[in-house]
């Protein structure tokens, strides 16, 4: 049996479904809040950082719905970072020691 977070969230869903009791989603009050596609910071990308966001998009896609983590860190084509247990403070600090500049970081939302 799974024990983490998406599961322990579930059971509590469930229970709660038990009493009747209607959940919403968890964006329903922030989507003012919610980032949007496209670059919301910082200098327009190169060609080559345009291409390791689009490497470490899939790979992101693909661990987080393996439920591994949620980043991955690029540089130049080559994936330095894969967030896992440790989080992904700790995967940004583990680039950062490997690749040191020029590294671009992806990390996406879990799927429903």
């Amino acid at each position: 049996k799974q024990r983490n977070a998406e599961s322990i969230f579930a059971a509590i869903a469930n229970e709660l479904a038990t009493l009747e009791v209607d959940l919403l989603p968890a964006t329903t009050f922030l989507e003012d809040s919610l980032a949007h596609c496209g670059l919301i910071a910082g200098p327009k990308l190169s060609l080559r950082e345009q291409e390791d966001v689009e490497l470490g998009w899939k790979v992101a896609k693909e661990i987080a719905r393996l439920d591994i983590g949620q980043t991955v860190i690029v540089k130049n084509g080559t994936i330095v970072a894969v967030e896992g247990l440790e989080g992904t403070n700790e995967a940004i600090r583990r680039a950062g020691v490997l690749a040191r500049d020029g590294t671009v970081m992806v990390k996406v939302a879990k799927p429903n």
